[in-house]
């Protein structure tokens, strides 16, 4: 069980989300992305997941952080200020650079979310990363069928990305890494920053 709980958490690592979440867009609508999808994916990839990790490596090999996982609320303000760091530049890079909206809307919601989550973790608990970032999957799933973005019937990636999110909550209840005030705190914040995110 805890095997299959940590692959939940690998797949669905929280610089890992904004990621598939522009895959999801791209998917979605091939024609609105036109030529630029390889362009765009290597972007996020190369931005919130390559830049953090090295920069997270870093950190620990300096001994600022003892592991990728953080489990010291004290030591992740640090790790939280390099992830908001890369987050807010991709965040205006897409705006300026790429100009499609929805893509750079998914940057601002992840700042906002993890600025917030910063903001929990120290004046009030240990937030889920992990949770934060599936609530604010399941925010651009619901907004972007609202607002009619994809070219098909998208309820069925709407109900795996509510699926998803529940497995990646109860794993890492499963690891002991959080309680449920650290889940369900990390599944509103990714959610009502996300959404902010949209109607700005």
């Amino acid at each position: 069980m805890k095997l299959l709980a940590r692959l939940f958490t690998y797949i669905f690592h929280p610089l890992l989300v904004p990621s598939i979440c522009v895959y999801y867009l791209l998917l979605s609508n091939p024609y609105k992305f036109v030529n630029e999808s390889s362009t765009l994916m290597l972007f996020m990839v190369i931005n919130t997941v390559f830049f953090p990790v090295v920069c997270l490596s870093l950190m620990r090999l300096l001994g600022f952080i003892d592991s990728f996982d953080v489990k010291d609320r004290r030591k992740r303000v640090l790790p939280y200020m390099a992830v908001s760091f890369f987050f807010i530049w991709s965040y205006f890079a897409l705006r300026t650079e790429f100009r499609h909206e929805i893509l750079s809307d998914i940057m601002l919601g992840a700042s906002i979310a993890v600025n917030v989550s910063l903001f929990v973790n120290v004046l009030f608990y240990k937030i889920s990363l992990h949770t934060v970032g599936m609530g604010g999957m399941v925010a651009l799933l619901i907004f972007s069928i609202m607002a009619r973005v994809p070219i098909f019937d998208a309820s069925y990636f709407l109900y795996a990305g509510i699926l998803a999110a529940g497995l990646v909550g109860s794993s890492r209840l499963i690891l002991n890494a959080h309680t449920p005030r650290e889940i369900f705190g990390g599944y509103s914040v990714g959610f009502f920053c996300m959404f902010l995110a949209f109607l700005l």
